[in-house]
């Protein structure tokens, strides 16, 4: 499911579906309130969120606050869930707050209107990614960065922007290659994660969310016992978190610990299945981890059970075409270990991988 963080055209969506910038305190609202829905959203309770979203905008429409926290939360959901069932409602609300922000710049530039433009910009970007439009996904993505800087211009402790913005300017960088190294595309990666280690420590709103990118960041550096210590912490503070699950069940993977990996994923599994709101998508991509987690241990059984598990799943065309790769290689793990129980293998050497063909 989050592979997807790594790409430059999420940029802010992923690590800002929890950020919040300077409450218009005009309108009365208590930032208290905004701690409240960050915890709502990072817990998975995305109703309570809306409800309270729901109420801000009634009792202040002229105000974009009320439409930024719905905005976050469904982002935020639509995320986790991995369906698209709330594009049209995002797209809604996103579109209300840029209104109300673009009418209220003309009486004056503030940092949290172009925090928040910026922020809603992100979560277009990601919605454009998600439906194959990679160059708008990427356009949006340079707007939604110009506005987090003039954030920055306004009010340099604006540390909520520098989450957005430091995601920006690393995600191009390093998706950049040959650009990059022949200089057409500056290398800002350094730039980048200092911006977001700001926002972790010194956001008000969003140091969740940049912490839950640094752990990313570390898995794709290879730096994986700080990932997986960073995992940790983050689900000490949102037990059973699925987004801090897929981190650490990443984290653990990459360092090659397939028995924790497997304890990880399976309580992630129980999670999503709890769910009535399941598509299979990210059911799939956890049965894989889980496949393949057990091939490495030579778990032969388990490998069978898994892998069967998951070609068994009844996918809409959709959601088959984007898990293509994992149900292939879903197919070979379970062969491969039907054949290995046949041969009365259940343990192999940890040199025996499973993604070495057959004879």
């Amino acid at each position: 499911m989050l592979k997807a963080a790594l790409s430059c055209s999420l940029l802010l969506c992923l690590t800002t579906n929890t950020a919040f910038g300077e409450w218009n305190k005009s309108a009365g609202i208590d930032s208290s309130l905004a701690v409240r829905v960050i915890d709502l959203v990072a817990s998975e309770r995305y109703d309570e969120a809306l409800a309270i979203a729901d109420s801000l905008s009634t009792n202040y429409p002229d105000s974009p606050e009320g439409y930024f926290i719905r905005a976050t939360a469904l982002n935020g959901r639509s995320i986790d869930y991995e369906d698209e069932l709330d594009n049209e409602a995002l797209a809604e609300a996103c579109q209300q707050v840029q209104t109300i922000c673009e009418g209220l710049l003309e009486k004056g530039d503030a940092a949290h209107l172009r925090f928040y433009l910026g922020t809603i910009l992100g979560y277009r970007s990601f919605q454009s990614y998600r439906s194959g439009d990679w160059v708008n996904a990427y356009m949006q993505g340079v707007r939604a960065a110009k506005h987090l800087e003039a954030a920055l211009e306004i009010d340099s402790t604006c540390r909520d922007a520098c989450l957005g913005l430091g995601s920006f300017y690393y995600y191009r960088s390093s998706r950049a290659g040959l650009l990059r190294r022949v200089g057409i595309i500056s290398d800002r990666r350094e730039q980048g994660l200092e911006l977001i280690r700001l926002a972790a420590r010194r956001g008000r709103f969003s140091f969740i969310a940049a912490r839950s990118a640094l752990t990313w960041i570390s898995i794709e550096m290879e730096e994986l016992d700080s990932a997986i210590t960073q995992a940790r912490r983050l689900l000490e503070r949102y037990p059973g978190s699925r987004a801090s699950l897929w981190c650490l069940g990443s984290a653990l993977m990459k360092a090659e610990k397939w028995e924790e990996a497997a304890q990880t994923y399976e309580q992630l599994l129980t999670s999503i299945r709890r769910e009535s709101r399941n598509n299979h998508y990210n059911e799939v991509g956890c049965l894989h981890a889980l496949a393949r987690g057990y091939a490495e241990m030579g778990r032969w059984q388990m490998v069978v059970r898994f892998s069967g598990e998951a070609l068994d799943l009844k996918l809409d065309p959709g959601v088959a075409r984007s898990k293509s790769s994992d149900i292939s290689r879903l197919k070979l793990l379970r062969k491969r270990g039907l054949k290995k129980i046949a041969k009365g293998s259940e343990t192999i050497p940890i040199t025996d991988r499973p993604d070495k063909k057959e004879d």
